[in-house]
């Protein structure tokens, strides 16, 4: 059975969630390069199969990578109205490449685990919220695609 999966708006979070999730990014920024040697390496760990994803990127491509995750998460702080159509297109990508669904949590957890430890608990609380936003909407987008290829 095929059922029409609508988009689900990912909206703003609320006000006091926007200053922790600020406060997280603030200090994921300080230091992008850390984050990205020590987040790819748990998630590989913790997910073997998404290794061949990945292919031969540099640490340069990954620091990009997760540039564009920060760009997201500030985006969601912000309330841009570009970020849902930005999510959906890197979900129905992630799809083509092979990203499975069940992929996202993962991803999401490594991310947390790998943030800075002067965080406390509600920043650490915000990101993971934003961070499992983000990750629904690509991850929506990319069962949406899948329904759809024959």
């Amino acid at each position: 059975m095929n059922e029409r999966i609508e988009p689900v708006p990912i909206g703003r979070p609320e006000p006091s969630t926007d200053l922790a999730l600020v406060e997280a990014l603030e200090a994921l920024s300080d230091d992008e390069k850390h984050l990205t040697e020590a987040l790819y390496p748990l998630f590989f760990e913790r997910r073997p199969d998404a290794r061949p994803l990945f292919g031969v990127h540099a640490l340069a491509e990954r620091e990009e990578m997760v540039r564009e995750t920060l760009r997201s998460l500030f985006a969601l702080a912000e309330g841009e109205p570009w970020l849902e159509g930005n999510l959906e297109a890197l979900g129905r990508s992630h799809f083509e490449y092979g990203v499975e669904s069940d992929m996202y949590a993962d991803f999401v957890r490594a991310f947390v685990d790998v943030a800075p430890a002067r965080l406390d608990a509600r920043a650490r609380a915000a990101l993971e919220s934003g961070l499992a936003r983000i990750t629904d909407t690509m991850r929506r987008a990319g069962e949406r695609a899948a329904s759809r290829t024959p």
